[in-house]
């Protein structure tokens, strides 16, 4: 009899694993660009990067969330957003966070905007800043550019004198 059982407990697990597995992966904005009609008011996970501003006005507020395909505004509640430090830029990399909330394709409450109204917000990694260093062969032309701008100018003047 356990013989059985076990053998419907994988079958069940073989069966129901596919289905709880998906339902926790994040779902990407390209996905969610080309499948909108199916993603709309569903519940979704939807990771990245914090980029440009952390607007908080009142008790609510929006963020952008990029995932490396695309931007996609983000409304929660004032109280998810307070713990997002940084937001992307250049020269410096925004949080990374995870978002579980309803997708709109077309939001009635924000004037058809596409966004996900987030019922919470985990930030996965903080953001930092990036130090961006200049190639030493451009730094060599620049070099080089100078010093022959110098020399055209000396020589110029140098010219004028005589």
């Amino acid at each position: 009899m356990s013989a059985i059982l076990k053998r419907i407990a994988f079958l069940f697990l073989i069966v129901l694993l596919p289905v709880i597995a998906r339902a926790e992966q994040p779902v990407t904005s390209v996905e969610l660009l080309k499948d909108a009609s199916f993603y709309n008011a569903k519940k979704i996970i939807f990771e990245g990067e914090v980029v440009g501003d952390i607007m908080i006005r009142g008790k609510s507020g929006w963020i952008n969330v990029n995932d490396g395909g695309n931007a996609i505004g983000v409304f929660a509640a004032a109280n998810f957003l307070k713990d997002i430090d940084q937001a992307g830029r250049y020269g410096k990399t925004g949080d990374l966070v995870q978002i579980f909330g309803v997708f709109n394709r077309s939001c009635t409450e924000h004037g058809g905007d596409l966004d996900i109204h987030a019922l919470n917000i985990q930030r996965i990694k903080e953001g930092n800043s990036t130090i961006r260093s200049i190639p030493t062969f451009k730094q060599i032309i620049l070099v080089l550019l100078s010093v022959i701008l110098i020399i055209i100018l000396w020589i110029s003047k140098d010219s004028r004198k005589h």
